[in-house]
């Protein structure tokens, strides 16, 4: 028996004399036929649309890409993707300079302590004031919360003003707030870990 690739004398059972003549009889055979798996087996990474064409966000510019990144794919390039990012970190950036400018107040830690002074000082006189009763619903104990009639972000002189103040139910708040019923499986309001009062 004879090496089926270069030809020399081989012992009984064997097709090659070496790993090296089989490794070129197959790059051979694959070069030469074209196959390597089993006739009408599809490769995982072929198909009949294994290439998409995307537009570049940044460039306009048309590329194309494997089918499996077709919905994470958006530039043509990592220059193209670092100018993108930049055009959103601008964006972000006047965004909040837009709004800083139109009156908006972040939530500042002098902001933090005043609510947390709000919460020691008035808001238990609220609820003693209220008899732990919403004001809306009448309904006495459960997830209370002390509501400012005036917004809290709007009119500063009055946040500790015990008369802007009224206690009212996790529900009314909600819907004072929103404009909506409050939802079954949401929890909502501040200082929820002082809100439960004795009923």
């Amino acid at each position: 028996m004879k090496c089926e690739q270069c030809g020399l004398d081989l012992n009984k059972g064997k097709r090659f004399c070496s790993k090296e003549c089989y490794r070129l009889f197959r790059v051979g055979k694959i070069v030469v036929t074209g196959k390597k798996f089993k006739k009408g087996s599809i490769p995982w990474n072929k198909g009949l649309d294994t290439q998409v064409d995307k537009i570049c966000l940044e460039c306009g510019k048309k590329f194309r890409v494997p089918n499996s990144r077709k919905d994470t794919a958006f530039w043509c390039s990592k220059k193209c993707a670092g100018k993108q990012q930049t055009h959103i970190a601008e964006y972000q950036k006047n965004k909040w300079k837009n709004k800083l400018e139109n009156g908006y107040e972040p939530i500042t830690p002098e902001s933090k302590l005043e609510r947390k002074r709000f919460r020691e000082s008035v808001q238990k006189e609220v609820l003693e004031r209220d008899n732990y009763t919403c004001q809306m619903c009448n309904e006495r104990g459960g997830y209370l919360q002390v509501d400012h009639i005036q917004k809290w972000a709007d009119y500063v002189e009055l946040r500790f003003d015990i008369n802007n103040c009224r206690t009212l139910c996790m529900d009314c708040h909600y819907l004072i707030t929103f404009g909506r019923k409050k939802p079954e499986s949401v929890i909502w309001g501040h200082n929820l870990k002082h809100a439960e009062m004795r009923g």
